[in-house]
């Protein structure tokens, strides 16, 4: 709330411009005055950040992906051991490789960073399936957790890098 002291919120009540204070007998809850007419957006935003939001609808499909892993792969005649020790490799390689992607990200930039994170993780996704062999599928897991790696910080850091870039004040509100 951008109200400072109890006397801003009690001043606003107190003003022509408070509808809720003329029609309500009891003291109404109170929205900050400057909070009071938000949008869903703010002014730039969707612009700015239209990639991010697209990126962010599209990931939250893939939010399914471990179920249907499971049932494919089951199907493919793969045990539960198995599966589970591919999903180790994939988190393994993003917790080891999380340190020099970064420095890869600082090095040649998040945007690069992201992209190719993007770029590697799609073409293994598409790998999958292609490949019933279980150590092909291993190198294949581990590429998933180097692109997650990849992506993994380096998406936020882009944003308020671009957020920054542009001199808007969007930052509070999302990172």
């Amino acid at each position: 709330c951008h109200a400072t002291e109890e006397s801003d919120v009690e001043n606003y009540l107190e003003s022509p411009n408070c509808k809720s204070s003329r029609t309500k007998k009891k003291k109404p809850l109170v929205e900050c005055p400057a909070c009071k007419n938000k949008r869903d957006f703010e002014q730039g935003e969707f612009k700015l950040l239209w990639l991010f939001y697209l990126e962010s609808f599209i990931s939250s499909i893939f939010v399914f992906f471990p179920a249907f892993m499971v049932i494919y792969f089951i199907d493919s005649g793969f045990s539960f051991f198995q599966i589970s020790l591919l999903t180790t490799i994939l988190l393994f390689f993003r917790l080891l490789f999380e340190i020099p992607t970064g420095a890869i990200a600082d090095l040649y930039g998040r945007k690069f960073s992201v992209l190719l994170g993007l770029l590697i993780g799609g073409i293994a996704f598409f790998l999958i399936l292609f490949f019933d062999n279980f150590h092909s599928l291993i190198f294949i897991f581990g590429l998933l957790g180097f692109a997650g790696a990849f992506e993994s910080g380096a998406r936020e850091s882009w944003a308020i890098d671009l957020i920054r870039k542009e001199k808007k004040n969007l930052s509070h509100n999302y990172f």
